[in-house]
């Protein structure tokens, strides 16, 4: 029988070793180049955790320091020979400007002032501020809060610090601060919550009593269909309520100098009433899917502890609505 030949091929023998070498090679340069990656990571957590160690530094040391004078000058224009309420409290459109100056109150303080006097209605894309004479001082505050970031920052970083109030959640009723450019997303942040001075918010037990445990109880076991009435009407009652304390609380910062004048009372009267309709008429139809759902459940169970809770519930997601009494101001770093 005659033998075969066999042909050698190198060719596999020859890719191995290629294969070898290259995983080699790969091997030594993870081994001189793994300190220095390791290096360059702990030197990028090391400075980002310096940054936010500085931001929050610097927020906590601007919102808790002192403003020796804080300036700024009143003047209403009377624009297209209109009258406003408060232009008749300083003696009509042509009144002289007028002074109001607070001395060694904080940054918080003044930023909370801020954002309670320059509240503005902002719909449609169209911005309309309350009470326009109140414009220098956001002028006066956003200038302050400049001089004192470009002091202690001292071009180190680039920053910006922001923040927006919303009386009630959605509403478009707000106010905002912000000072500095944009911030990557990459930004360092640092926040910091500051109570707002204002009157009349609403608590929680008030808005309790519209519908309570007597009302639960005596229609336990009432139909569906008078359950869900009953219930559907406390809650409307419930936003009434919330409306109302909102709205009351708008007037105040309208109108924050100090006169003692009926045209006030009447100018407060008259805007309670047309807040309280816009706000109780937005959060019924904002919160009128969730409500439904709430009263649905409770109209379809006799079990008195879980219509309780869904009360509960429904209340705390209204009294969230409306008790925006703080913000939260964030300073950002990169």
């Amino acid at each position: 029988m005659p033998k075969k030949n066999i042909i050698h091929d190198q060719r596999a023998f020859s890719t191995t070793m290629d294969a070898i070498f290259f995983l080699t090679l790969i091997s030594i340069a993870t081994v001189i180049l793994m300190p220095s990656i390791m290096a360059e990571r702990q030197y990028d957590s090391a400075e980002y955790t310096t940054k936010q160690d500085f931001t929050a530094h610097i927020l906590s040391s601007l919102l808790n320091s002192k403003i020796d004078t804080f300036d700024y000058e009143v003047e209403h224009p009377g624009i297209n020979g209109t009258i406003s309420p408060i232009d008749k409290l300083i003696n009509g459109s042509s009144a002289k400007p007028f002074n109001k100056q607070h001395n060694h109150r904080t940054f918080a303080e003044i930023i909370a002032e801020d954002l309670i006097l320059t509240l503005s209605f902002n719909d449609s894309g169209t911005t309309q501020a309350i009470e326009p004479i109140t414009d220098p001082h956001k002028e006066q505050t956003t200038i302050a809060i400049t001089n004192y970031l470009d002091k202690r920052i001292g071009g180190r970083y680039n920053y910006q610090l922001h923040t927006t109030w919303e009386p009630v959640e959605g509403y478009p009723l707000k106010s905002s601060i912000s000072v500095g450019i944009k911030p990557p997303i990459d930004a360092v942040k640092q926040s910091s919550r500051v109570t707002l001075p204002t009157n009349n918010r609403p608590s929680k037990s008030y808005l309790m009593d519209t519908i309570k445990d007597t009302t639960l109880t005596t229609h336990i076991n009432s139909s569906n269909t008078t359950k869900f009435g009953t219930y559907y009407d406390s809650f409307n009652k419930t936003i009434d309520a919330a409306a109302l304390s909102s709205a009351q609380m708008i007037p105040h910062t309208a109108y924050p100098f100090e006169f003692n004048n009926n045209t006030i009372t009447i100018t407060e009267q008259e805007m309670a009433r047309a807040n309280q309709k816009n706000i109780a008429n937005y959060l019924k139809g904002s919160m009128a899917e969730e409500i439904n759902n709430t009263v649905s459940q409770m109209a379809n169970t006799n079990d008195i502890n879980k219509t309780r809770q869904l009360r509960d519930d429904q209340i705390e997601s209204i009294y969230n609505k409306v008790n925006k009494g703080y913000v939260d101001i964030t300073l950002s770093i990169w």
